[in-house]
């Protein structure tokens, strides 16, 4: 019986040096490089998407598969040659095991340069709106034919829903982001620079530290704003509840509305949405602006209802 182990044994071992060696001669006998208008047809096939790929592709496979992006840019395909977002960097990787059981464990995500444009045209299109969404011409050539309906008579057993797939991944870091909105219908604008954003462990039902920094500003009225946030976000998926606690929020804002002053403020409390219960708080209000002071608890009830 012993015998049988240390021979088995040496099966797996050899069948997991036969693995990696697959794995290590994959990555360098195989240069993604070579299929980037192949990876390009394949986004807009399945993702509805014009990907841009300048720069180089990174890759490993096992035991992580790991994924690395240079000089990125995506754009819908109703307007294909206007990126609504570029990025210098993107680096990810991902276990292979888990993901067969539906389990995506990623270690740090670090995205680098992400410069995200939204805009709203003349006529009241947003151009987020086309994101994902094949060309009419194309929807309409492989649009089904319909489903016969099922007779009375007939009993198809419910299927069970999908479990939700479980995520894991060791932080998230972002560099130097830049997000734009612009509304061509009232000329506004509103910019996000020098986005800073790191977190801790991202798991389900786990606290999860996160720090972000950023510079905000608008030109109707021209206002400008450095803000800090630092808090605990919890997100619980399957009772629909999100919390973002010990909530501390800093910063300095200026601009015409306060005629050449500088206004000083600060926020702390405990935020919760629950989307089951269609509720939102803010409870453990402390609010302060210059030399003011300010207490207090703030609640939302029937979030699904459409006010009159």
């Amino acid at each position: 019986m012993k015998a049988f182990g240390k021979i088995l044994g040496l099966v797996l071992l050899g069948l997991l040096l036969v693995i990696v060696a697959l794995g290590f001669a994959l990555t360098h006998l195989f240069d993604p490089n070579d299929y980037k208008e192949e990876i390009r047809q394949i986004a807009r096939d399945k993702a509805h998407i014009e990907l841009t790929l300048n720069g180089d592709i990174g890759w490993s496979l096992f035991p992580w598969l790991g994924l690395e992006l240079h000089e990125a840019s995506v754009a819908t395909l109703a307007n294909p040659t206007q990126p609504f977002a570029d990025l210098q960097m993107l680096g990810l990787s991902v276990r292979v095991i888990p993901l067969l059981r539906r389990e995506v464990q990623m270690s740090d995500v670090r995205v680098e340069g992400l410069n995200l444009r939204l805009n709203r045209d003349k006529n009241g299109h947003g151009n987020w709106e086309d994101i994902g969404k094949a060309p009419a011409s194309t929807t309409t050539a492989n649009t089904p034919a319909p489903a016969e309906q099922p007779a009375p008579g007939d009993s198809t057993p419910a299927q069970k829903p999908a479990q939700p797939t479980r995520l894991d991944i060791d932080s998230l870091t972002v560099n130097n982001a830049r997000v734009e909105y612009t509304d061509e219908q009232t000329g506004k604008q509103f910019t996000a620079e020098s986005i800073q954003l790191s977190t801790g462990p991202v798991h389900d039902s786990t606290n999860i530290p996160v720090t972000l920094t950023a510079f905000l500003a608008s030109n109707q009225p021209a206002v400008r704003v450095r803000t800090e946030v630092t808090g605990e976000l919890r997100f619980e998926r399957a009772l629909q509840r999100y919390k973002f606690e010990d909530l501390k929020l800093s910063g300095e804002a200026t601009g015409d509305p306060l005629q050449g002053k500088t206004l000083t403020f600060a926020a702390h409390g405990q935020l919760l949405l629950d989307k089951a219960a269609n509720v939102a708080e803010w409870t453990g209000i402390k609010l302060s602006i210059n030399q003011l002071r300010a207490l207090g608890e703030l609640k939302v009830n029937d979030l699904d209802k459409t006010p009159h």
